[in-house]
C-alpha cells in the first residue's frame, strides 16, 4: 500500500510584485513524499524481485500525484456557494513547478529499509495572497483605573469614555 505525505516547506514574498495594502505575491514550496513497499511475487516460472515492484509501483504513485497537481483545474479557486454554478476566481496560483523529483531509498539507523521506495517532489507555487480592506468599525472607548488593595488583590474600574 502506498503512503502520500505532503507538507508545507516555507514561504517568502515577492516585494516587486507585491503591495502593503492588499495584496502579496508569495513564493512557498511544498514537500510530497511518497513511499511505496512491494512483496517479490512469482508468475509462473519468473519471480518478480520485491525491490523492482516497489520502484515500479513508487514512480506509478509519483506520476499519479504530479498529474493531480499539475492539472489545470487547480489554477482556480471557486468562491461561490453555488455547486451548479461557481464563479471562479482567476490568478490565485500564478505558476507552479516541481524544482526536484528524486528517488531514495529510507533509512532506519542508516540501514536502507528492505522493499521500501520513497520518491520526493518539491513543488514550488507562486501564489496571490490577499487583504481583504474594509470600513473598520468604529470601537467604543473605555477608561480603566487599576489599583492594589491592601489585601494585595488588583482592581480594575472600567468607564465609558464619551
Amino acid at each position: 500500500m502506498p503512503l502520500v505525505n505532503v507538507y508545507f516547506d516555507q514561504t517568502q514574498i515577492i516585494s516587486g510584485a507585491s503591495n502593503n495594502i492588499d495584496q502579496q505575491t508569495m513564493n512557498g514550496s511544498f514537500i510530497i513524499d511518497v513511499y511505496a513497499a512491494k512483496n517479490a511475487k512469482e508468475s509462473g516460472l519468473d519471480v518478480l524481485a520485491a525491490d523492482e515492484l516497489t520502484a515500479l509501483e513508487a514512480q506509478r504513485i509519483l506520476k499519479l500525484v504530479r498529474n493531480i497537481l499539475m492539472a489545470a483545474a487547480y489554477e482556480n479557486i471557486f468562491s461561490s456557494v453555488e455547486k451548479e454554478n461557481p464563479v471562479a476566481v482567476l490568478g490565485i496560483v500564478k505558476k507552479k513547478t516541481f524544482s526536484q523529483i528524486q528517488m531514495f531509498r529510507p533509512q532506519i539507523d542508516d540501514r536502507p529499509v528492505e522493499n521500501v521506495i520513497g520518491a520526493r517532489l518539491v513543488l514550488q507555487v507562486e501564489y496571490l495572497e490577499f487583504s481583504p480592506q474594509v470600513t473598520p468599525p468604529i470601537m467604543e472607548l473605555l477608561s480603566a483605573e487599576c489599583t492594589r488593595g491592601e489585601d494585595g488583590k488588583v482592581f480594575f474600574k472600567f468607564e465609558e469614555a464619551t
